[in-house]
């Protein structure tokens, strides 16, 4: 689904009352079931529930909230500054006899907050009489669900001083603010719910479009009985070093548990050695014979684990020199290129953190989204920029943001466990961008697994490898139908 900033979350609700009719009531009693849904599914043992409400809006949505939860609102702003909209919601709420409280009210008297002070229109510092307010709701320690955005997000830029919900319940669209800065740690677990907005109003493009599960369906390379491993991709993989083998062996074991037909590896004998006995399915590739290998190859990864020596910067040199197929580039042979080493000109996917993508751009000034485009811009390559709602951006695409993974998996092979599953995903076929959405989801759904049946702490790469075909299954399951 496409992701709004500010000026198109408020376009989306301006047109829908001017050109399709709906009134702001209608809306208010959409955005408040809704919440009130997303309550009894995901608090159905919270019976005190007090409803903290705004003035404008946000705080119309809220006094919906309380009056069809039959909870208690908290009114934080004198009545003559509500807007019209929430003044007709706080007089109905009256109405139905909610309890309203000032905002000096008891908030450990309640055991779940709603947060509906602040919506997608706020933007610069908050007044102190709001930050108290909102550090005496995170005091309380109770969860919190915040109404559209948690009040204090700045819905575009994604800083915020305000509120970190448990949970937060968006309408029509997620808001670009959510995935950037703090924005994540803001917001929770996201719900984006349908209030009614019409549908063209939803699916007009915008710069940023979140990955959904469908999609990765669709672009999953699908295998016939009658296949065989000539068929399912052959990757080249140039990776390891004697001092970090490591990360060669987990981009080998990812992309077996991914599906690759044959995995190459060329490296040192040190590393073979080592892959002998950790994954006896791949080729041994000695590097002597690495240009033989690049012909027969249909993707190759490299960079993982290799150094940026001299013999190391010589390894990349030959092979981006030789390459006649696509590749994920990653890890060391990213520093190699940021030190001056001409790209390919064959399709790639770069594969960076965020210090490898500064220092590939040579700026450490930017946020995450001007960053990964300037990335793309300097490169012509599809770019993969790893961390917190990963992104994946290409030249005439929109930006994709990817959904699944969680802070369990900031640890390290992560990121060579993602190659192996993005060189397999182009060695089947798929473009860079599309090995990269796909891999950047399954990658994440599969560290998800992981934090399920493990810990949310402590997992390993090896335990995200390791659930790789489970989760893929699973992914093609669900979309069924």
């Amino acid at each position: 689904m496409w992701i709004a900033s500010r000026d198109e979350s408020k376009a989306i609700d301006r047109r829908a009352i001017e050109e399709f009719g709906l009134t702001s009531r209608e809306l208010m009693e959409a955005a408040g079931s809704a919440v009130v849904r997303v309550i009894r599914e995901y608090f159905p043992t919270a019976t005190r529930v007090g409803v903290v409400c705004g003035k404008g809006n946000n705080g119309g949505d809220g006094f919906v909230v309380a009056r069809q939860l039959g909870a208690t609102a908290i009114s934080t702003f004198p009545e003559s500054e509500f807007s019209p909209e929430c003044r007709a919601q706080f007089e109905l709420a009256q109405l139905a006899g909610v309890q309203i409280l000032s905002r000096e009210a008891n908030l450990n008297r309640f055991d779940l907050l709603v947060d509906a002070v602040l919506g997608t229109g706020f933007v610069g510092e908050l007044k102190p009489e709001l930050g108290a307010l909102f550090a005496r709701m995170q005091a309380a320690k109770r969860p919190i669900v915040s109404v559209d955005v948690p009040s204090g997000l700045d819905c575009d830029r994604g800083q915020s001083a305000g509120i970190r919900a448990t949970h937060t319940v968006t309408f029509g669209l997620p808001k670009r603010g959510m995935f950037f800065a703090n924005g994540p740690d803001a917001i929770g677990q996201l719900t984006v719910e349908d209030i009614g907005f019409p549908k063209v109003l939803l699916n007009t493009p915008t710069e940023l479009w979140l990955t959904e599960a469908a999609e990765i369906r669709r672009l999953l390379p699908s295998r016939n009985r009658n296949s065989h491993k000539g068929r399912n991709g052959r990757l080249l993989i140039v990776a390891g070093s004697d001092d970090m083998p490591g990360a060669c062996l987990l981009t080998a074991t990812a992309a077996l548990r991914a599906g690759a037909g044959y995995v190459c590896v060329a490296s040192t004998p040190k590393v073979l050695n080592a892959l002998s006995t950790v994954a006896p399915e791949c080729v041994q590739v000695p590097l002597s014979d690495l240009r033989n290998q690049l012909k027969l190859a249909d993707a190759v990864v490299i960079g993982p684990g290799m150094g940026t020596d001299t013999s190391s910067r010589e390894r990349v040199k030959q092979v981006f020199n030789h390459l006649r197929c696509p590749a994920v580039i990653d890890a060391d042979a990213l520093n190699l290129i940021s030190q001056g080493l001409p790209l390919p000109g064959v399709p790639c996917l770069l594969t960076p953190h965020p210090g490898e993508l500064q220092r590939l751009i040579q700026n450490e000034n930017l946020e995450r989204m001007d960053s990964i485009n300037q990335a793309v811009n300097v490169t012509r390559k599809s770019v993969l920029l790893k961390g917190a709602f990963t992104l994946i951006g290409t030249a005439g695409c929109p930006t994709h943001v990817n959904p699944t993974g969680n802070a369990g998996m900031a640890t390290a092979g992560m990121g060579d466990a993602l190659a192996g599953i993005a060189g397999t995903l182009l060695a089947q076929g798929l473009s860079p961008h599309d090995a990269g959405v796909v891999a950047a989801y399954w990658h994440g759904g599969a560290g998800d697994l992981a934090a399920d049946e493990v810990g949310p702490i402590g997992f390993t790469a090896r335990d995200l490898i390791a659930r790789l075909p489970s989760v893929r299954a699973k992914l093609v399951q669900s979309c069924v139908g």
